[in-house]
């Protein structure tokens, strides 16, 4: 019985580290999808000049929250979903905070927002100031991934197995 225990302690601990893995390797696939994005917005501004709207639908990243955020998005550009007030903005956001810190939510509700608010030219730079900060986020999330990745499913099993060890 007490292996028993020590096997459930040990595979929700490697559990738990494997989830903490794919949280970090969805982070860094989120800031990849960001810079892309930036980088479709600006050949669009560039040369084809398409609607927002049209240009969000063409447009799907692989990533599942960066996705739900696109979609939240559109339904604001399309005024489906109401514009916050400025009150409201501190308190709430209509994008989902999934596994962003909500400093980063909010960086990313104002890059959105801000997206068909000027002319070209002030466009592309918005873009490509926006750009270099999700390409500097993907970079420290990358290095920190590619350090931590395997270490937190790792770090999940010993930690099973010392709760194991310990309810013996």
């Amino acid at each position: 019985m007490n292996l028993f225990f020590t096997f459930i302690c040990i595979a929700l601990g490697t559990m738990s580290g494997l989830y903490f893995s794919k949280r970090s390797q969805a982070k860094v696939r989120y800031y990849a999808g960001m810079v892309e994005l930036c980088d479709a917005l600006r050949r669009n501004l560039m040369f084809r000049r398409d609607k927002l709207p049209l240009f969000l639908t063409e447009h799907e990243p692989e990533e599942k929250l960066l996705v739900k955020h696109l979609q939240k998005f559109g339904l604001f550009v399309s005024g489906e979903l109401p514009l916050l007030k400025a009150d409201e903005k501190k308190e709430k956001s209509y994008l989902e905070r999934g596994y962003l810190k909500q400093k980063e939510v909010e960086q990313v509700q104002k890059f959105l927002e801000g997206l068909g608010a000027g002319d070209s030219a002030t466009e592309i730079e918005g873009i490509d100031s926006y750009r270099e900060l999700f390409a500097e986020l993907h970079g420290k999330y990358k290095a920190n991934n590619d350090k931590m990745g395997t270490a937190y499913t790792k770090l999940g099993f010993l930690g099973g197995l010392a709760a194991g060890i310990i309810l013996i």
